[in-house]
């Protein structure tokens, strides 16, 4: 490959075209492009542009852009760093695909107030344990997914310390021939593999402190899956999901894995979605959110305890959880599919299940509640609920009894 030493590039206004002869341009340590204000560069079709080594790395200012043909990636690894405000990431072509940017045990990144376009994965993070707690820093950027093969607008691996906010991610309008539905488009993907425990100078007391896992502010609009939480991890992994909004997906809105955490203030606008959200032996809060969908509001397998209610503290509620609105037009609110729990008690949510043969909230429960306690909640505007739970294994058909005394205005006040 052609290769860069010590210093610095600066590319200043105008169209620069990568010589075609050139098939791996590597960037090594110390030495750093910059990109500034209106600035093009062009790379050809099968070029992989790769910066390597502490203190290299590729800065680009706003306006300025960088245009890539058939097969092009952008590599940074071994601590070094893509810096972007501002840029646009796109192809030469319009109708064809680049490969995408991988961020491979870099640097702290920041990326922010960017557009991608036709980008296979618009940005792969993947870590070590050397790098696994650098921040990651993506806001306030767009991401145009393209339609053919299988595209994702972030992917990552073994990212504890993460913050997505405020980026839009518009992906192509899918339409399902079959069930289950392939899922081909997805916004985030967050894979986590290995528990890697943070580096000497990084580490607290308190090993839950080290991560910062933030998904904030950010709108999703078609595609098959909105966001993808897999954690085969012994630890659950805390997530903060916040202020996002949801718009209309051919399969599931969240993922979720091993996940705890908060699940809080978003919004799922569909009622066309068939599962608002599906969680894996995982148990998150849930406060105020309007969760609409199809089929499904909150699908729960494996052994999941989520919490949509407040706890009590000596007097007080203090609200973790509850004040949710989930809506459903063709199946149940709330499924439990395995021995769980879903905490509703005083949780002032409001469950409306359109169909009248479905439930409010239906499946197994575990062993240890003998009476299903869920005061203090409204369904479809009234006190009368639609619960079915049975105790999980029992061959007995006669479901759990249950408490739902209400004291709680189905106006919400």
């Amino acid at each position: 490959p052609s290769r860069i030493g010590l210093g610095r590039i600066n590319i200043r206004n105008g169209v620069l075209l990568l010589c075609s002869w050139v098939t791996d341009l590597l960037v090594n340590e110390s030495a750093t492009t910059v990109l500034s204000d209106s600035a093009v560069l062009e790379i050809p079709n099968n070029t992989i542009l790769h910066f390597t080594g502490i203190k290299s790395g590729l800065i680009m200012e706003p306006n300025s852009k960088l245009k890539l043909g058939v097969g092009c990636k952008i590599i940074f690894d071994s601590s070094a760093s893509l810096i972007a405000n501002g840029a646009t990431f796109t192809s030469i072509d319009s109708t064809l695909k680049w490969d995408g940017i991988f961020l491979s045990n870099s640097d702290a990144d920041t990326i922010t107030n960017c557009t991608f376009n036709n980008a296979v994965t618009a940005l792969t993070i993947t870590n070590n344990e050397n790098a696994a707690y650098k921040n990651r820093t993506i806001t306030n950027n767009i991401f145009n997914i393209p339609s053919g093969g299988i595209c994702k607008g972030i992917y990552g691996e073994n990212n504890y310390k993460i913050l997505l906010k405020g980026n839009i991610f518009n992906m192509p309008v899918y339409f399902p021939s079959a069930s289950p539905v392939p899922l081909i488009y997805v916004g985030v993907y967050l894979k986590n593999s290995s528990i890697i425990e943070a580096n000497e100078e990084e580490i607290e007391e308190n090993q839950s402190t080290n991560y910062s896992l933030n998904i904030l502010g950010n709108s999703f609009s078609n595609g098959c899956a909105s966001i993808i939480l897999a954690n085969y991890t012994s630890n659950y992994l805390p997530y903060i999901l916040s202020d996002n909004i949801f718009n209309n997906t051919a399969s599931v809105n969240i993922i979720g894995m091993n996940i705890t955490g908060t699940i809080r203030d978003n919004t799922f606008t569909s009622d066309d979605v068939p599962l608002g959200i599906h969680l894996i032996n995982s148990s998150p809060n849930f406060y105020k959110n309007t969760i609409n969908s199809r089929d499904v509001g909150l699908h729960l397998a494996g052994h999941c305890y989520p919490n949509l209610a407040p706890y009590v503290s000596g007097e007080d509620l203090v609200w973790t959880g509850g004040n949710n609105y989930i809506t459903t037009t063709d199946i149940d609110n709330i499924q439990l599919s395995s021995s769980g729990y879903v905490n509703t008690d005083f949780g002032n949510n409001n469950f409306t299940a359109d169909n009248s043969s479905s439930y409010h909230i239906y499946g197994w429960i575990d062993s240890a509640h003998s009476i299903y306690k869920t005061r203090d909640n409204c369904w479809n505007s009234s006190n009368t609920s639609r619960i079915y739970l049975k105790t999980y294994g029992s061959v007995d058909t006669i479901p759990v009894p249950v408490l739902n005394t209400n004291n709680y205005s189905c106006s919400g006040e």
